[in-house]
């Protein structure tokens, strides 16, 4: 989703940037896609805490253009691992996984998120649903309220 157009991308980023400052992150999850993954992982990293990149496919790179693509690369060479799922193409099934992926992984899922259904297979809405079927704690930043509350 497209932060910036939406007047959230500040808001976003401070409430994310608090959020790991105020709490013990021991590691980072994210698949780098463009917008909240890669706020993430900036902050992760400027904050020193390592963080693990989700690949949910081989030809991840494939779904961005250039700009995207580099900037995925740049960060992937911060993280410290890269897990490749063991999808070849890019697809709405691959975004699941990789979702699905880091819920499995971690202890705590932060969500940005508009509280709509997913618009797509593997869309925030179905790996918070998962999330929370997997009693893990939610923190969800609600982009439409502009409010930080725990779902779980």
């Amino acid at each position: 989703m497209n932060l910036k157009e939406r007047g959230v991308y500040k808001w976003v980023r401070q409430e994310l940037s608090c959020w790991l400052y105020r709490h013990e992150v021991e590691l980072g999850l994210t698949c780098l896609a463009p917008g909240t993954d890669q706020i993430f992982a900036v902050l992760c990293y400027h904050q020193h805490i390592p963080f693990r990149f989700i690949q949910p496919c081989e030809n991840y790179l494939s779904a961005f253009q250039q700009k995207d693509q580099e900037q995925i690369i740049f960060l992937a060479q911060k993280a410290t691992a890269t897990v490749v799922l063991p999808i070849k193409e890019v697809s709405e099934q691959a975004y699941l996984e990789g979702g699905i992926e880091m819920v499995n992984q971690c202890d705590c899922l932060i969500a940005v998120w508009d509280g709509f259904p997913a618009r797509g297979l593997g869309g925030t809405g179905d790996i918070v649903t998962y999330a929370a079927q997997k009693a893990k704690p939610i923190i969800h930043l609600d982009i439409t309220e502009q409010k930080t509350v725990e779902l779980t």
